[in-house]
């Protein structure tokens, strides 16, 4: 199966997102799925993602089919959104540039 040249993971609890869902406030007066959903379920979420390669072995080996591990890269999401695109950009270029040194381009 073909796999995934890097994977970003942003991290940010889950009162830090509710925090900045409320006051992003509701533009159209609709509430989405995910938003009467109960702080634990968010709790669960964020254990799933810090576990994609410490996890149970079965959910482990899944992942690594699809992307290398050192090819996770998490990302603090509580960054300005500025930040946050920084930085993928810099690493998207420093691999892109890896690539050619390794290439001998």
């Amino acid at each position: 199966p073909p796999r995934i040249d890097r994977l970003y993971v942003l991290r940010c609890p889950w009162t830090t997102g509710r925090q900045r869902l409320r006051a992003r406030g509701d533009d159209d007066g609709k509430k989405d799925h995910f938003d009467s959903k109960p702080d634990e379920f968010f709790k669960k979420i964020d254990e799933l993602y810090e576990g994609l390669i410490t996890g149970p072995a079965d959910r482990t080996l899944l992942v690594t089919r699809s992307v290398a591990p050192q090819n996770i890269i998490y990302i603090d999401a509580t960054l300005s959104s500025q930040d946050i695109a920084n930085t993928i950009a810099t690493d998207i270029i420093a691999a892109s540039d890896d690539l050619r040194v390794s290439t001998g381009e």
